[in-house]
């Protein structure tokens, strides 16, 4: 993902070449949770990318899809103990009936925050400017969280 970002970057890129455009558009670029990404050889090139990262140049997001009662992925273990954001979002995916999961999980900021120049105060915060970013909400339960992904995955059958 790429936020507070006033360009587009196009899809099919490779992830590193990808977190590049984003940084050099001035946006911030986020590795979302998902169950699947973040496994296997895929979780392998999540993990050296975190590790590479410094604060402000990568954020992590952490998903409403991750079950609740999961043990905190080491990726995002590792991104807290190198000072790397991590943001909490509702995730929703691209089914009908799945708008009602916006806003279930987010955060809250305690953080400056200038109204005159909103998107530099948004940049700020979320590449982890002082202030401090609290969980909101709740993640999925282990079975809503496999009902979601078995109905996109019917939809990616029936396509």
């Amino acid at each position: 993902l790429g936020l507070a970002l006033a360009a587009n970057v196009p899809d099919g890129l490779a992830i590193e070449e990808t977190i590049a455009r984003i940084s050099a558009a001035g946006g911030l670029p986020v590795l979302p949770w998902a169950p699947g990404k973040w496994f296997f050889s895929r979780g392998r090139l999540v993990n050296r990318l975190v590790a590479a990262a410094r604060p402000g140049a990568l954020a992590l997001g952490d998903s409403s899809r991750r079950p609740i009662g999961w043990p905190v992925p080491a990726a995002l273990r590792r991104a807290r103990e190198l000072g790397l954001p991590i943001l909490p979002g509702s995730d929703p995916l691209p089914l009908p009936g799945e708008e009602q999961q916006l806003g279930n999980y987010g955060f809250i900021a305690e953080a400056p925050f200038d109204l005159e120049q909103p998107i530099l105060a948004l940049r700020a915060l979320l590449a982890g400017a002082p202030g401090r970013i609290f969980p909101a909400g709740q993640r999925n339960p282990f079975f809503q969280m496999l009902s979601r992904l078995r109905r996109l995955r019917q939809k990616g059958k029936d396509n």
